[in-house]
């Protein structure tokens, strides 16, 4: 909702507010979990794409975020996370 509320206090001054919300990233934050043979199953598998997600999933979704393709769009939150979240 901060996102939402930002976008509507600002959007009259032509300043747009969104959000990027990340699933399971391959980073150093998440090499231990993904590492784990315990875990590592589990978090690929609540995911339906057969993948995990890079830095560069995310850096191409702030990119899009941040160019004239998204000029016409401000409060939303752009989930960036393989479908986790339609399971």
């Amino acid at each position: 909702m901060l996102t939402k509320s930002l976008a509507s206090d600002y959007a009259a001054e032509g300043i747009r507010a969104n959000a990027i919300a990340p699933g399971y990233i391959d980073t150093d934050m998440t090499a231990g979990g993904l590492a784990n043979p315990e875990w590592s199953p589990i978090w690929r598998g609540i995911t339906p794409m057969p993948k995990v997600g890079t830095p560069e999933d995310i850096s191409a979704a702030a990119l899009y975020l941040c160019s004239d393709a998204s000029s016409y769009v401000t409060g939303e939150v752009l989930v960036v996370e393989g479908s986790y979240t339609i399971r």
